[in-house]
């Protein structure tokens, strides 16, 4: 992964940790939190080793929730955060990571994204939700990720519809209008283009190992 890549992860680990539910039992995050975190947990499964394997964890506790899920979680978010924001990066504020946005301004913009993420959503709007300025968003936008507003929430849009190939079985045309792409079409250009894959591709080198995984999972315990 590249620093500003790290970077970037390290500033949405930061701010997921905010908004964990604070009460004990049942593991019940917020939807919106809980599809960040399954975002986060597929994008490190493509980094290095150790990235690999805290994604790898933070998606086995988000599959199997308990009352101790949370405090799982949130030792996982700061290894994460650790990680990524390499030696002594954990001690520094989200705000300095991002060179911009804190912490709150961050959560309301990616709020925001996914909850409109089926429309066209342009930069001012991004701005407006973030309480920031267009210029301003795209200026913290670009340092911490190396993406213009336009590149970050194209991102965005494919790692929803990846969210969608894994999970659900919706046609290619329900996931291109869920996820804002004007057809089917658009998303398997822009699919291709970002990943090297069709979405159907895609899809079914993932299911493979999931599908292993629940095997195992029903192993009979000797």
């Amino acid at each position: 992964m590249s620093i500003a890549e790290l970077s970037r992860l390290a500033s949405l680990a930061s701010a997921l940790h905010a908004p964990l539910p604070q009460v004990a039992g049942t593991w019940q995050p917020d939807p919106a939190v809980a599809r960040e975190l399954e975002t986060l947990a597929e994008e490190l499964t493509n980094g290095d080793p150790v990235s690999t394997r805290l994604g790898t964890l933070l998606r086995d506790a988000l599959a199997s929730p308990h009352a101790q899920t949370r405090g799982v979680v949130h030792g996982l978010l700061l290894a994460i955060y650790g990680h990524a924001a390499g030696p002594g990066g954990a001690a520094r504020s989200l705000e300095r990571d991002t060179r911009g946005m804190t912490a709150r301004q961050y959560r309301a913009l990616l709020e925001h994204a996914n909850t409109h993420l089926s429309a066209s959503l342009m930069t001012a709007e991004l701005a407006a939700a973030s309480t920031l300025s267009a210029a301003h968003l795209s200026r913290a936008l670009k340092r911490a990720t190396g993406e213009t507003p336009k590149q970050w929430l194209l991102r965005r849009r494919i790692e929803r519809a990846k969210q969608m190939l894994i999970r659900n079985d919706c046609s290619l045309s329900e996931i291109a209008a869920a996820c804002g792409f004007s057809h089917q079409s658009h998303l398997t250009r822009v699919f291709v283009k970002v990943t090297g894959a069709t979405p159907r591709a895609w899809q079914a080198s993932r299911r493979i190992p999931m599908q292993s995984r629940a095997e195992r999972t029903r192993a009979p315990s000797r």
